[in-house]
């Protein structure tokens, strides 16, 4: 029986199932209600919620690609009878992408603040018209654009609300500042049936017990920050473990730990806690491994 030495990284069927494959096939659009990364057209940056901060009032920034934090995803939800028309809720602050105070100007703050029900919380969110293939966030209240301010690349920032329109303009002569793409972190649960009754390797008659509802699913980086977390990093593992239900259920469980701390920590209360239920009724926002 095959034995790794001390210390090796989980073996692929830990961090490599069908469901993470699914997500790494994704293709940078935004398709609907789901869990993003927003991420600039031009520029190698990614919105986040500054400070990971559940306040009202926190910045809302741009930060490099290259870290994996969780405030940088987003639960975009649609709004009931208006057409292209979305909340957008940070998974780890649990509030809003507001448009300060509604404002019109040029350079508003775009900031995160708790559920009003107010248009300045509502972004349409349409294709750029002049065939450059990205997106545009559009505030409902003050029909101004998500910017990133200067096209600056640095950690932390700035973006904010600029008056323009869906067409930027022939290739090449706009600064395209506004222009985004969508990153998608998530699928529902008939894509996860229909992902598994797929998969060859997979006997087909398995009892599966998923919601539907939309489930967030986990970074190669995040299965291995939960496998350290176990303390298991300096045991031997046998390749067959991973067809055990007790290790399934065991990792399930860490998963489970995982997520509590992580999208708990600065809920204030359950209203904030996006992995709970928001204000659109339907389905709920769940992570885990299947």
């Amino acid at each position: 029986m095959r034995k790794d030495e001390p210390g090796a990284e989980p073996p692929p069927a830990a961090l490599q199932s069908p469901l993470y494959i699914a997500a790494l096939e994704y293709t940078m659009t935004f398709s609907g209600d789901g869990i993003y990364r927003i991420e600039h057209g031009r520029v190698p940056v990614r919105i986040a919620l500054a400070r990971h901060s559940s306040e009202d009032g926190a910045a809302i920034v741009v930060w490099n690609l290259k870290d994996e934090y969780l405030d940088h995803l987003w639960l975009i939800k649609s709004v009931p009878g208006q057409a292209d028309t979305y909340t957008i809720r940070n998974t780890v602050g649990g509030t809003y992408m507001d448009l300060k105070k509604s404002s019109r100007d040029n350079g508003t703050p775009i900031i995160g603040w708790h559920w009003t029900g107010n248009d300045n919380q509502k972004w349409i969110i349409k294709k750029e018209t002049s065939g450059t293939g990205c997106w545009k966030i559009q505030n409902k209240a003050a029909e101004s654009f998500i910017d990133l301010y200067d096209g600056e690349s640095a950690d932390g920032s700035k973006i904010v609300g600029w008056q323009s329109s869906w067409n930027d303009g022939p290739p090449g002569k706009s600064l395209g500042h506004q222009l985004w793409t969508f990153s998608p972190q998530s699928l529902f649960g008939h894509e996860i049936h229909t992902i598994l009754k797929t998969n060859p390797y997979l006997r087909q008659d398995f009892k599966s017990y998923i919601s539907d509802g939309m489930y967030l699913i986990l970074s190669r980086t995040q299965l291995q920050e939960i496998w350290s977390k176990m303390g298991l990093t300096s045991k031997d593992w046998r390749s067959e473990i991973f067809d055990c239900d007790d290790f399934a259920f065991t990792f399930k469980t860490e998963v489970a730990k995982w997520g509590k701390n992580e999208f708990n920590a600065n809920a204030r209360d359950s209203l904030r806690n996006p992995w709970i239920r928001d204000y659109n009724p339907g389905y709920n926002a769940y992570f885990g491994v299947f």
